[in-house]
Parts: structure tokens; sequence; C-alpha cells
């Protein structure tokens, strides 16, 4: 029995040599192309590279149920699918946080989605909401301006300057998050040191000393 074993160990090889040949004769044995192909086709390696899915075309329509749809999303968002979604979406933003009758969900989605268009229009229109806005929309305001740190340096230290001095500790963390992209200044080393005189907020006062550290 055990001078058998030699011998089965070198048919299991053989077998496994001749694999190759065997599947490239299963078109003529009948087997139909759609197997062979199957067969013969390569494994993919793991961690390879995986095909990224095309963006989707812009929209041709102007369809802001489709735009207020999309803020909806538990999985986000991005600028091509709100493309996608109508034409004019920055206007449509704009829209739905200005309408009172809006859920406050969507309003704050809508001011999240307005960083990715920025634009002098929409500084503008953000530059304008943010004196008085409810803390919960000033919040989300100022660190959607990060996209206009390095462009408006001056105008968004005017704004974090204002914003470091309310009252809701949330904002003002907001704001020190913002404050801490602009480019470094000696305008805003000199607003840090002035806000440390006053802040009780130990985080922030953290934040503010980075900053009064700042060199350009």
């Amino acid at each position: 029995m055990r001078a058998a074993q030699p011998f089965q160990g070198a048919a299991r090889r053989l077998g496994w040599a001749l694999l190759p040949a065997l599947l490239l004769a299963l078109p003529l044995l009948g087997a139909p192309p759609s197997l062979v192909a199957q067969q013969l086709r390569p494994l993919p390696l793991p961690g390879g590279p995986v095909r990224q899915a095309e963006p989707p075309a812009p929209a041709t329509e102007y369809a802001p149920q489709n735009v207020r749809t999309l803020l909806l999303s538990l999985h986000g968002f991005t600028r091509a699918q709100l493309d996608a979604a109508s034409t004019e979406v920055p206007a449509v933003l704009r829209a739905l946080i200005d309408d009172g009758g809006e859920s406050v969900f969507v309003r704050r989605q809508a001011i999240k989605a307005l960083r990715l268009y920025p634009s002098d229009t929409n500084f503008a229109f953000v530059q304008a909401r943010l004196p008085g806005a409810p803390e919960s929309f000033a919040r989300v305001y100022l660190t959607g301006l990060t996209a206009y740190a390095k462009d408006k340096p001056r105008e968004v230290t005017r704004i974090v300057a204002q914003a470091l001095a309310d009252r809701d500790l949330g904002v003002r963390h907001a704001a020190l998050y913002l404050a801490e992209r602009l480019p470094p200044s000696a305008e805003l080393r000199r607003l840090a040191a002035e806000r440390l005189r006053q802040e009780p907020a130990e985080a922030v006062r953290r934040g503010l000393e980075r900053l009064r550290q700042q060199q350009p």
C-alpha cells in the first residue's frame, strides 16, 4: 500500500501539469466559450488597483428638488454629485439656506455644500448672514470659510475677530479653527494676544497662544 503512494503523488502532479491543456481543449469537447474564458481569466491580486467609477455627467436642467434630496443623503455628497443633480447649484443652495420654512438640517447641509463653490458672491452671502446667525449655523458658516483663508486673509481675519468674541463656546472654537488656517500675520498675532486677556476657555486659550507665537 505504501509503495503505491509515490505513484499516486506523481499522478496528481501530472494532472495539474495537464490542466491548462485540458482547459484549452474544452471548446473541442463542446464546452461553451464563456466557460472557457471564465476558467482562463486570471484572478485579481490582493491589494491590486480598484477601477474608479466614472464621475456623473453635469445636469442640463434646473432641478432644486434633486439638490435637496442629495443633501439628505446619509453618505454625504460631492461637488460632482451636486453638479449632476441640477444646474445653478450655488443659487439653489443659497435659496435653501434663506428658506425659513425649510428644516434646520437641510439648511445646515446647504451651508456645508456652499463651501464647495467658493466665489465672491458666496463669500459675500456668508459674510452678510454671519452676524446674528443662530449658533448652530454660525459654526458651519465659519468652518466653511476655510475655502477663502488664503485668497481673502484680511476679510477672513476680520470675521475671526468678531467670532472670537462670541458668547457661544462652539462659535469661538469654530473661529479658532478658521484662524489656524489663515496665513501667519502680525494682525492675527495681535488679535490672538488681545483675545488671550479675555478668553475663559482653556482649550481656546491654548489655540490662541499657538496663534500668538506664529511666525510668517
